[in-house]
């Protein structure tokens, strides 16, 4: 369900956060010259709901499981510089 580019009004959003998380969305806006957290905030929610979206329409919603465990390892990947991308922009694992 792909939400159509319209001009919306917003509304007010609350969620409670870990200082670590708060701090990690800080370093983030200031890398990619965002102004605000809600900003920040707004294109991750926005962007996860487009991934979601986009595996339910593959099927693969349910496995939610599958998913999380494939995202862990990713990121326990990159956290380690094991994976990156090469000058054409594919993924790349590095054997150390």
């Amino acid at each position: 369900m792909s939400r159509p580019k319209v001009l919306e009004c917003k509304k007010q959003f609350s969620v409670m956060l870990k200082p670590s998380i708060i701090q990690e969305i800080d370093y983030y806006c200031k890398e990619l010259n965002i102004k605000s957290r809600s900003d920040m905030m707004c294109r991750l929610i926005e962007n996860g709901i487009e991934t979601i979206d986009s595996l339910d329409r593959l099927g693969i919603i349910k496995p939610a499981e599958t998913e999380v465990s494939v995202l862990s390892k990713l990121r326990a990947l990159i956290s380690l510089g094991n994976l990156r991308l090469d000058e054409k922009g594919e993924l790349k694992v590095i054997n150390n």
